[in-house]
């Protein structure tokens, strides 16, 4: 009885603050010198719009990743085999020279080496990278080497209006999270380049890293020539 005689006593007090807080006039209401609450409620305000928005974002990339079968798939490791069910994960793809709308990356699976380079249509130095690694792919003449962007941050809409604006020649993995958050997770601060070697993680390489002389030892088997100047080669 007293807990209840408490709730009766508090309720009408929780009640008026709670109208204060969030309701639709409180929130339009400007903030008046001296109104302590109203500094409060603005504060609570932008928590809760923080929340709901990380809340929305997580939520989304859990349902992303249970869709594709891969909720028990932890961040890989240097070193780490890459996981069939990633091998064999659906990606939606733009700009394919065959037309295909999707593919998987087991492709790619005969190549010795995978590059993923991380890309956007704002990020200059991204698309400097793809260019570059193309160029080097090229000059070496290297057929075990498969060169695959990965978009996670622009619809499809933007990269053709991209594409067709500056020419972009290459295919490119759109629309898929889990891809990148598994193979970059532990290694990026944003975007970067992923080197899977023999089946493997072998490498998060910075742009320095990424060299002909890196690329054709890595081909030769000389893995103990390879220099990576951010993050270790596998340990195996």
């Amino acid at each position: 009885m007293t807990f209840l005689y408490a709730m009766a006593t508090l309720w009408p007090k929780v009640k008026r603050i709670y109208i204060t807080l969030f309701s639709f006039e409180s929130i339009c209401t400007p903030a008046v010198k001296g109104h302590r609450l109203v500094y409060v409620r603005q504060a609570s305000l932008l928590l809760l719009f923080c929340f709901i928005m990380f809340s929305n974002a997580y939520a989304q990339s859990v349902g992303e990743r249970a869709d594709a079968g891969l909720t028990d798939l932890k961040p890989l490791q240097i070193g780490d085999t890459i996981p069939e069910v990633l091998w064999n994960l659906p990606l939606q793809v733009v700009n394919h020279p065959d037309g295909k709308d999707t593919i998987t990356m087991n492709d790619y699976r005969n190549r010795k080496l995978i590059i993923l380079d991380f890309w956007a249509t704002w990020c200059a130095p991204c698309i400097k990278s793809v260019k570059h690694i193309d160029s080097l792919i090229s000059v070496l003449n290297a057929r075990d080497v498969s060169l695959l962007p990965v978009n996670r941050y622009d619809n499809e809409k933007r990269m053709q209006t991209f594409m067709e604006k500056t020419g972009w020649t290459f295919p490119s993995v759109i629309n898929n999270k889990p891809l990148d958050e598994i193979l970059m997770a532990s290694y990026r601060d944003y975007l970067g380049v992923v080197w899977i070697l023999d089946g493997r993680l072998f490498a998060v390489p910075r742009n320095e890293s990424i060299t002909r002389e890196n690329i054709k030892a890595l081909l030769a088997g000389r893995h103990d020539e390879v220099t990576i100047s951010n993050y270790p080669l596998r340990t195996n």
